[in-house]
Formats: C-alpha cells, sequence, structure tokens
C-alpha cells in the first residue's frame, strides 16, 4: 500500500539556502522530501520532532557535499573540499552560500568577473570614510564658508553675493552636507523659480561652497561633489532689441 502525501507541507525547515518540507503522513508520522542530483527522495518519520532533525542532518549533507560524493571525481572532491577549507576559515558559510552570492554579484556587475574589483573599490570607500572629519550641518558649513572668505579678503560684492545665494539655500538644507544630493539641489533649483544665467551662478556658488567642504574633510576628498554633477541650465539669454532715438531720449531726460 502506498503512503499518501498531503498536498501542502505542515512545515519547512530553512537553512543555508536549502529548503525541506515536512508532509503529514498519518498516524503521527510524517515525511520529509529533498532533491539529490535532481530526483526526489522521501524519508518517512516517526514524529515531527525525529523529521525536524532528519531535516537538518539532509540540509548539513546537502550544504557540505556529502549527499553528491559518490558522484565527484577524485578531482572534483578535492576542490571542493578546498573551497570547503576555504569557506570555512569566514565561519559558517556554506558553499551553496558562496556559489550563490558570487551568481548574483556576477550579474550585478554585467557578467564581468570583477568581485575582487569591487570588494576593493568598497576598501578603498571604507578607508576614505575614515578621512573624514565629524558629519556638519549645512548652514554650519554655510557660516564658515562665509566667514573664512571675509577673512581673506573677498570683494564686498563677492561676498554680498555669496550670503544671498547660500543663506537662502540654508533655510531649505538644515540636515547634513554629507546627505544632500544631486537630485535633491535640483529639486530645490526648480522650487526657486530661477532659470538661466540666475541658475548657473547659484549652482556655481554651492559648486565652491561644496568644493570647500570637501578641502576641509566634510566630504570624500578623492569624488566630485554633488554640487559638481548638477546640469548647467542653457544659458541663450532674452531677446535683442534695439532703442529708438525718442525712446533713448526720454530715457536720458
Amino acid at each position: 500500500m502506498k503512503t499518501k502525501v498531503a498536498r501542502g507541507p505542515i512545515e519547512t525547515i530553512e537553512s543555508k539556502g536549502v529548503k525541506i518540507p515536512l508532509y503529514d503522513a498519518g498516524d503521527g508520522k510524517v515525511i520529509i522530501s529533498f532533491y539529490v542530483e535532481g530526483k526526489r527522495k522521501l524519508v518517512k518519520c516517526k514524529s515531527v520532532e525525529a523529521a525536524r532533525e532528519e531535516a537538518k542532518a539532509k540540509i548539513q549533507e546537502l550544504t557540505t557535499g556529502v549527499a553528491h560524493a559518490g558522484t565527484f571525481s577524485p578531482r572534483q572532491a578535492a576542490v571542493i573540499n578546498d573551497a570547503t577549507a576555504i569557506l570555512r576559515e569566514l565561519g559558517n558559510v556554506s558553499l551553496l552560500q558562496a556559489v550563490r552570492e558570487y551568481s548574483e554579484a556576477f550579474k550585478i556587475l554585467g557578467r564581468q568577473p570583477l568581485i575582487v574589483k569591487a570588494a576593493q573599490h568598497y576598501s578603498d570607500f571604507l578607508e576614505g570614510q575614515k578621512t573624514l572629519h565629524a558629519p556638519m550641518k549645512f548652514p554650519a558649513v554655510v557660516d564658515e564658508f562665509l566667514w573664512t572668505i571675509i577673512a581673506q579678503g573677498r570683494s564686498a560684492r563677492y561676498v554680498e553675493d555669496c550670503t544671498s545665494r547660500l543663506s537662502r539655500a540654508a533655510k531649505a538644507f538644515r540636515g547634513f552636507i554629507q546627505r544632500i544630493t544631486t537630485p535633491d539641489l535640483e529639486a530645490w533649483f526648480d522650487s526657486i523659480h530661477v532659470a538661466g544665467r540666475t541658475r548657473n551662478n547659484y549652482r556655481a556658488t554651492l559648486c565652491t561652497l561644496f568644493s570647500f567642504a570637501r578641502s576641509r574633510g566634510y566630504l570624500p576628498r578623492d569624488q566630485r561633489t554633488e554640487a559638481e554633477l548638477c546640469m548647467k541650465a542653457s544659458d541663450r539669454g532674452g531677446d535683442i532689441g534695439i532703442y529708438r532715438t525718442e525712446e533713448l531720449s526720454a530715457m536720458l531726460t
């Protein structure tokens, strides 16, 4: 007589990326189901507790390669053992988990084997973070910048222009300058309804401020700032007109 297996599992044991469902087999017995080399295997257990333990043991076998050892050549088995030994140095990382993560990273990187370079890039990023000072609020950076250009003896007109534009920006950006993004700045430009040359003047002033913040260690030193990544507005100017003699005479009068 064949054992009837319930359509849906009563429970699923999952670990290391492997799932083994448990099915009610009647009379308190439970069947676990798993695959080995593409073939489904069923194991009957005397209780739910026993099935859980058996499922955990099978997951351990499947993730360490024991269940597949008979199908590998000695050379392939040696490669698997070496790979498992390397992963053992990292802690509780299975070979299956490592392969799965490699596959995902391979896809993200455009199917190019650049994982080592990606890891190096991230390491360089973390190293760069160590050189940054404590996070600075945008208004505080504005105040420091304005005091600096005044101390440098910059022209009154330049100080006035920077004060006007940056004070307006400081009312909108109250958080840390490190968290301000290019889309944030673009949205702000749109909100103040300036275009053409005026927009570019605001952008230039913010670029100067962000470059100042970078020089002070508030932003990464080896990266372009978010202000520099903002698009410049087209500056075509207005239509050119010609004053008539009587109009020019009226203005002079």
